[in-house]
């Protein structure tokens, strides 16, 4: 096989990741944004924050219950949280509850101190270092979270003579505990939905029968499916080439219909041929498809933004190796 026919082959099964993970990428969003997910998983890592624990069951981390519901009541992080109005979006939060997507750390720092101290700094700005240790010690605060402030109190104190300075530095300890917490939750978060993008995609592939080796099989024999493909592929480099990461997306949106209806056409996905013919396999050894379905779950999860950038390097790699054509050799001489 040529080289080039290798190469039409990888761009024209780029491009049906492109389109397809497009639109993996836009229901697991419209499912995460119904579900509340990032909400959902933000407070639950804050209780585990402040209960001091590293397990995962909701028991073990029941004693930061009721300060993390003091916390959200907070003015200065209840109004962050801007909900959705109408029946449905109500309907949806009896079940999976409401809270802000992300807390910046002075935010947090602030209303925690808040907390502890029981003084409301939007009416009294003026801060006592007094109360507030007086505040700690008399708290009901789960222990470790007790240790953690109590060891942010003493660094303070040990730097600074100054009790309004020493406050602030009490109030920086805070955040940046919270920061550095926050970056490994955001990590636990990039893993799971990478999870359930790959879920996703493999559902995405069995419910259009998207077989990545089959589509191999199709572009490798039928020359008109692979230069119809390479040749929409090449529009759609050209013209989302200067955009933006949402400049790429309205431009991939464009594609969407034309490219289904091609797809069907030339029998690349779908359960239907031409001639309207399905065929749905009856038994488990007749879904001859599922390593097929599996490598496209796989490449679905790693997003549309990853294959349009692979995709502009295999086109320049393409366009690079062609043989100049002869007719126009001749005219340069």
């Amino acid at each position: 096989m040529e080289m080039n026919a290798i190469l039409d082959i990888a761009i024209g099964l780029i491009f049906v990741y492109i389109i397809l993970s497009l639109l993996a990428s836009q229901i697991q969003e419209l499912i995460a944004a119904a579900l509340q997910w990032r909400a959902n998983h933000l407070k639950y890592y804050i209780q585990a924050l402040l209960s001091g624990k590293s397990g995962v069951k909701p028991q073990e981390i029941s004693d930061a219950e009721g300060l993390v519901k003091q916390l959200y009541d907070n003015p200065l992080i209840k109004t962050l949280n801007f909900e959705s109005r109408g029946w449905p979006a109500e309907l949806v939060r009896k079940f999976t509850g409401s809270g802000p997507s992300y807390i910046q750390g002075t935010t947090f720092a602030r209303a925690l101190l808040a907390e502890i101290q029981t003084l409301d700094r939007a009416e009294d700005t003026t801060l006592d270092l007094e109360k507030f240790k007086n505040g700690l010690k008399n708290s009901v605060l789960p222990k470790n979270l007790k240790i953690v402030i109590e060891e942010i109190v003493a660094r303070a104190e040990e730097e600074i003579d100054d009790a309004s300075v020493k406050l602030k530095k009490i109030e920086e300890g805070v955040e940046d505990w919270f920061n550095q917490a926050m970056e490994r939750v955001s990590g636990v978060y990039r893993r799971n939905a990478r999870g359930f993008a790959i879920f996703l995609g493999v559902l995405i592939a069995i419910l259009l029968n998207v077989d990545t080796l089959y589509i191999v099989k199709v572009l490798n024999a039928d020359q008109a499916v692979r230069s119809a493909l390479v040749a929409s592929a090449d529009a759609l480099n050209t013209q989302c080439l200067e955009e933006n990461e949402s400049g790429k997306l309205d431009c991939f949106k464009q594609t969407d219909a034309q490219f289904f209806e091609a797809a069907r056409i030339s029998t690349l996905i779908g359960w239907c041929d031409t001639r309207k013919e399905c065929k749905f396999p009856s038994k488990f050894g007749e879904w001859q498809g599922y390593p097929g379905w599996i490598l496209t779950g796989l490449a679905l999860s790693m997003g549309a933004s990853f294959w349009f950038d692979l995709l502009g390097k295999v086109v320049n790699v393409r366009n690079a190796g062609r043989i100049p054509d002869e007719s126009t050799d001749t005219e340069s001489r």
